[in-house]
């Protein structure tokens, strides 16, 4: 088995969609810190099924790696990315033309930019999640 692939239990087809519950890890819920609430012991997916799947069938799955890289970069890469070009950028063009106080308003501008690419990433990821669920890769097992 890969480090990515994990096996699960479908609990419910429904709607063209099956409800796939899976043990976390154990790593999963062993810090304090955790905001994603690890108190229970099990995850739920939902995925679109490919196959002739049966209410507790057992299914591996397996997350395409470079798909799951670009929803990472998406989210994390391109609001780093307006923000620091929103303060360097400013800043280089404030002080070019002798602005009162750049750095402060670098900030500012740095920061709308972060919020503007906030909602480009919402944007993406509604019309990317409507899709089918390709990000899993789904195998029955015997």
């Amino acid at each position: 088995m890969e480090e990515n692939e994990s096996i699960g239990r479908i609990i419910k087809i429904e709607d063209g969609e099956m409800l796939i519950s899976m043990k976390r890890d154990s790593a999963c819920g062993s810090c304090e810190s955790c905001a994603a609430g690890c108190d229970s012991k099990e995850h739920i997916v939902k995925a679109k099924p490919r196959a002739n799947y049966k209410v507790g069938d057992l299914v591996s799955i397996r997350v395409d790696s470079r798909k799951m890289l670009r929803g990472v970069m998406m989210v994390y890469l391109v609001p780093l990315l307006a923000f620091l070009i929103g303060i360097f950028a400013s800043n280089y063009i404030f002080k070019k033309f002798s602005f009162k106080v750049p750095d402060f308003y670098s900030i500012i501008l740095g920061v709308v930019l972060l919020i503007i690419s906030l909602f480009i990433v919402k944007s993406y990821d509604k019309r990317y999640s409507k899709g089918d669920n390709d990000l899993l890769i789904i195998n029955k097992l015997n």
